[in-house]
């Protein structure tokens, strides 16, 4: 069988996922070939509406517009701050975010995660996007529940 898959996730958790059945598919059915996009869950959902992406995998769940199915993946959000910022010594709520002077955005964390490291203000995210910057000075302080 031969055939391309597009598809589209959101987080790195995700992405372990898929790689990891990924390869389990490949070793019956080499011909397959992946196309991954990596995004915001707006853009991503938007390329399945438009039929760009196969499948996405994305913590949103809309039952009245797409069929799904929950994902035992568990993250944890906080802020994403660099390990010298006076805000690693506090306990931060969660409804404290909503508090803060927003002066940048990113739709891919990875570029966030560089402005952080650099000590450009800090990014709400999970412990998983946090994997990808182990090699950064930075540190996650996670949200009190």
């Amino acid at each position: 069988m031969e055939a391309n898959v597009y598809v589209g996730a959101g987080y790195p958790s995700a992405i372990q996922v898929i790689s990891r059945a990924a390869e389990r598919i490949y070793e019956q059915y080499p011909k397959i070939r992946y196309h991954f996009f990596n995004g915001e869950m707006k853009n991503i959902l938007d390329r399945v509406s438009e039929g760009l992406l196969d499948f996405a995998l994305t913590d949103l769940q809309d039952d009245e517009k797409y069929d799904y199915k929950v994902l035992p993946i568990k993250a944890t959000w906080g802020l994403l701050v660099r390990n010298d910022c006076p805000v690693v010594a506090k306990d931060i709520a969660e409804p404290e975010f909503k508090k803060l002077n927003i002066i940048a955005t990113s739709d891919l964390m990875y570029g966030a995660l560089i402005f952080v490291s650099e000590g450009f203000g800090c990014a709400i995210c999970s412990d998983q996007d946090l994997k990808l910057a182990t090699k950064q000075r930075a540190a996650l302080k996670s949200f009190m529940t």
